[in-house]
């Protein structure tokens, strides 16, 4: 099961600042982390507990090959019966 994943605006102004600052490093580095971006995405929404808790419930998950951390919270809605 995937779960959604939510973007504060803030998140997508950081990551497209950092693939403009790759890009300005290497032709087609911004295009690598972008694609290691997406696949963290898609390990984090289908474990979202993957990684543990770093701070006042959020936590961090590694960009493969880049030297950038995604912070992210899980919101679990619970329903009464």
């Amino acid at each position: 099961m995937s779960h959604t994943v939510v973007f504060r605006i803030e998140a997508l102004q950081d990551i497209s600042g950092s693939m403009d600052w790759y890009d300005a490093q290497q032709a087609g580095l911004a295009e690598r982390f972008y694609a290691q971006v997406e696949n963290k995405l898609e390990q984090v929404a289908a474990n979202p507990f993957l990684c543990s808790i770093r701070y006042a419930e959020v936590r961090c998950a590694l960009v493969d090959d880049f030297l950038h951390l995604m912070h992210y919270c899980v919101a679990v809605n619970f329903k009464s019966y």
